[in-house]
């Protein structure tokens, strides 16, 4: 397994750097095209929320379902 690999979840790729299966740079890799979409899919929530397209708890209810999406 290495860097190319997709990861669909940061839990996984950290799973498979705590294996040694990748190294810290790999692990780098892999996350962080994984951290930039969770971003933001979160950013268009609360751009969302902010004008009043979603409510609160809407918001939260989407910020939590993208958060197990990815972590």
């Amino acid at each position: 397994v290495g860097a190319d690999s997709a990861y669909t979840r940061i839990s996984d790729a950290r799973r498979a750097l705590k294996e040694r299966k990748l190294t810290k740079d790999e692990y780098k890799k892999a996350i962080a095209p994984l951290e930039t979409a969770m971003r933001k899919e979160i950013d268009q929530a609360k751009s969302d929320y902010k004008a009043d397209k979603i409510s609160r708890r809407e918001y939260r209810e989407r910020v939590a379902a993208i958060e197990k999406k990815y972590k």
